[in-house]
């Protein structure tokens, strides 16, 4: 997968692509090689250490998303030159057995295993990816720091650098194997891999969007007699107008400690838009309209009063390549890598010379629909052929 970020040059505007980010390394095709068993072993310490470690280091890692819930077709595309499989439970129909099944057999090819949960709510199902031996987990509908607090509740173990963590212990599991209890639990803070999924309006255009409570929260003088009992009160929301309301929202919900990716989610939010229910689907991502509508960072004002008149209001807002831009920037200002899908070469390219490195490039049900339909094809010539 990395041919794709080889090109080195974009065709469309010849514009150089960032050498550091697209050559590729010569540790690529060792970096997940070490598992401790083959057949059927987790992922070993030091592949999922490294596998953090290059998505946190902005190293464009290329995936798929495994839509099919199947064991069968997970151990055969983990044979491929992917770098992370990604097991979708938000849109499969799967349970805990069959994820247990799915990503034994990613980690059997020496891929690390990633699995997309139901949403911030889904306590158990961050538990059961991560006891089951997932590098680590997908939470879509992330709308609020709030949202953040709760995911990185479950995801980690209490700790100095995750006071609030609330992961719960279980053994054996299977990240357990080969290293026993305390020493899983002294390094599993540190391998695991949280990626929010940010898709809806309110993430972008929450006006109550803060910080998290331990750095938005002040404590006033206390009341006299009653020293030990500070009061505390919220900081008021600081608007600025030459901030977009997505970008001040991101920043609140990025402030949360322990996001290791923050993934754009194209699909919803351009349906919470009203955009492809107006422009059609796929249309809507790439069409102009989409580009330079209000939406995810245009003016919130504008939009609400088209909407009372009952009026489709498109006032004019920056592009959507700029909207990537941004929150590609805020990612970068929180130390936090961002990601897309990238159906295509050409918008990998694109992608990667923007600074989103983790990119998903489909689904295997998307991948065999395609090939089929290249097959079916065949075979309606042949027997045309053939009248």
């Amino acid at each position: 997968m990395y041919a794709v970020a080889n090109g080195y040059r974009r065709d469309d505007t010849k514009a150089e692509l960032d050498q550091s980010q697209l050559e590729e390394p010569e540790v690529a095709p060792k970096l997940f090689a070490t598992i401790t068993s083959a057949a059927a072993g987790p992922l070993a310490p030091a592949s999922r250490a490294a596998f953090k470690a290059a998505v946190r280091g902005g190293q464009p890692l290329l995936g798929l998303f495994l839509n099919s819930a199947s064991p069968l077709a997970a151990e055969q595309l983990a044979q491929l030159d992917y770098d992370y499989l990604l097991v979708d439970i938000q849109h499969a129909p799967t349970d805990y057995q069959n994820l247990a099944a799915m990503i034994t057999a990613v980690n059997a090819g020496g891929k690390p295993a990633l699995v997309r949960v139901e949403g911030p709510h889904d306590r158990g199902g961050i538990q059961q990816a991560l006891d089951l031996g997932a590098a680590g987990v997908m939470v879509p509908t992330v709308c609020t720091a709030a949202d953040v607090e709760r995911v990185v509740s479950a995801c980690f173990y209490p700790s100095p650098a995750f006071p609030t963590g609330n992961r719960s212990i279980s053994w054996p599991i299977r990240p357990q194997l080969g290293r026993g209890v305390p020493e899983y639990l002294a390094a599993a803070n540190d391998e695991v891999v949280l990626i929010i999924q940010v898709e809806t309006r309110q993430c972008y255009e929450d006006l109550e969007a803060r910080p998290p409570a331990r750095s938005w929260r002040r404590r006033l003088p206390a009341a006299r007699g009653a020293a030990r009992h500070a009061r505390v009160q919220p900081l008021p929301v600081r608007r600025s107008p030459e901030v977009p309301w997505c970008v001040q929202a991101l920043q609140a919900v990025l402030s949360v400690p322990g996001v290791t990716c923050c993934f754009m989610g194209p699909v919803d939010l351009s349906h919470a838009l009203g955009l492809a229910q107006r422009l059609g689907f796929p249309a809507c991502f790439d069409s102009p309209d989409f580009q330079a509508s209000d939406g995810a960072l245009g003016g919130r004002a504008a939009h609400l009063q088209g909407s009372a008149l009952g009026v489709p209001h498109h006032p004019p807002s920056p592009l959507l390549q700029d909207c990537l831009q941004r929150v590609s920037g805020v990612c970068r200002d929180k130390g936090v890598t961002p990601g897309n899908f990238a159906l295509s070469e050409a918008k990998a390219r694109e992608m990667l010379a923007q600074g989103f490195t983790l990119l998903a490039t489909g689904t295997d049900v998307g991948l065999m629909g395609e090939a089929a339909a290249r097959n079916a094809a065949l075979a309606g010539k042949l027997r045309g052929q053939q009248a």
